[in-house]
């Protein structure tokens, strides 16, 4: 049974390089709450914290916690802010730390930012399934609306989706197979209502379903090569790949969205240490890669890692292409003792090509205000390092979509 587990209101950030997700409004709202700092409020930062076993953030008045169970605004009239939270995963035994900075510089005075991912097991949560209803036909695979979810379904398997109990309505995208002619259904029902443990049967054959036409990617000569549909809706995708075969689908404009495109990524394999990953936004699938080479910008020996602090520092790193712009870092470290993993994600956004990278070491969790007790913190050594570099050449600001960007992937794990 494939199991997805929905945030609470998640509009993830689309990158592959990991780290915090948000979505941003541009509406000119009166700002509420306390704020730090002096002149006029750049932006009113809004999270609900429910279901995050710890959330914090630090303006310039320093660290502020957040974990009180309900919808925060914080008017912000500092350029940028950094947060910090934790996710517990007690069914896994996961511990999953994440510290950001966002950078307000492009917003306008006044704007709306709201940080919109959670945790993946929330508290006080509900389920229910999603099941094929339709004789003669396979379920390939659903995805709600607004999911934070890894797996895909096969062999006409029921789905489950966890979700908060607080939330009711479900947007539904679902992909079957008509077993007597082989051709591929999409199914959209907006608003599907859904008590705890109650199931959905997905009915290919009625007015919410159409038939999917295929395509045809250009591989070129990447490894691996994905495609998704994405939308303020579907913010973490729809795949196009039908998993049973090499089979890719496009969505009809009667089951999108207005503001939905297609994102392909082709992932190029240089050396066990690196990897190469280029991604393409567009309103039509089967578009080109630029990539024509597996070259790394850095030698993993240019990258200095201290794991006792978790500090990291290289050199410049010139971008691929003259147009692309060094935007996102992201350190991960993933714990692999005790049957546990155990990450630190730090982003750090806003910088500029022909800039070296300098990470500092690791913030001390421990440290923050209200921060509670647990035993799974970072020690040296046993552990995976993963060094991220990604580079863009325009990113929405309202929809936070990439149009076109390559991820420099570099393994910094010591040898054992």
């Amino acid at each position: 049974m494939k199991k997805i587990f929905i945030p609470l209101i998640a509009t993830a950030l689309v990158t592959a390089c990991g780290g915090g997700s948000s979505s941003s409004s541009t509406k000119d709202k009166p700002a509420v709450g306390g704020g730090a700092g002096t002149g006029d409020v750049v932006t009113t930062f809004k999270v609900e914290t429910s279901t995050y076993d710890y959330f914090a953030v630090k303006t310039s008045a320093g660290w502020q916690n957040l974990t009180n169970g309900k919808d925060n605004s914080i008017a912000i009239k500092d350029k940028q802010i950094e947060i910090a939270h934790l996710c517990i995963d007690s069914q896994n035994d996961e511990h999953l730390y994440t510290h950001q900075s966002i950078n307000f510089d492009t917003f306008k005075v006044g704007s709306e930012y709201r940080y919109e991912l959670h945790c993946e097991f929330p508290k006080n949560s509900k389920k229910v399934t999603i099941s094929n209803g339709t004789a003669g036909f396979n379920l390939i695979d659903a995805e709600p609306a607004l999911a934070n979810s890894s797996e895909t379904a096969s062999n006409d398997e029921d789905i489950e989706v966890i979700m908060p109990k607080t939330r009711s309505t479900l947007d539904i995208f679902a992909i079957g197979k008509n077993t007597a002619s082989g051709k591929f259904y999409g199914h959209r029902n907006k608003s599907v209502t859904l008590k705890d443990g109650e199931t959905y049967a997905v009915d290919f054959n009625d007015s919410k379903s159409s038939i999917l036409a295929t395509y045809t990617p250009k591989k070129s000569d990447a490894n691996s090569y994905y495609a998704n549909y994405f939308s303020n809706n579907f913010d973490n995708g729809i795949s196009l790949n039908i998993n049973e075969s090499d089979t890719w689908v496009t969505i009809p404009q009667v089951l999108s969205d207005n503001d939905g495109s297609y994102q392909e990524q082709w992932i190029y394999t240089g050396t066990p240490k690196f990897v190469l990953s280029y991604i393409k936004s567009s309103t039509e699938p089967g578009q080109q890669s630029r990539i024509t080479g597996k070259t790394s910008p850095l030698k993993i020996s240019d990258i200095k890692l201290s794991e006792a602090d978790l500090s990291v520092t290289t050199p410049v790193i010139p971008p691929k292409f003259s147009d692309l712009k060094l935007t996102n870092i992201v350190l991960s470290v993933s714990n692999l003792g005790n049957n546990s993993v155990y990450d630190y994600t730090i982003g750090q956004i806003g910088g500029k090509a022909g800039e070296a990278i300098n990470i500092d070491k690791i913030l001390d969790f421990s440290s923050l205000p209200g921060f509670p007790n647990t035993t799974k913190r970072y020690v040296p050594g046993n552990n995976d390092i993963k060094l991220n570099v990604f580079q863009y050449n325009h990113l929405d600001i309202q929809k936070q979509s990439i149009m076109e960007g390559i991820l420099y992937g570099f393994d910094l794990t010591p040898p054992k």
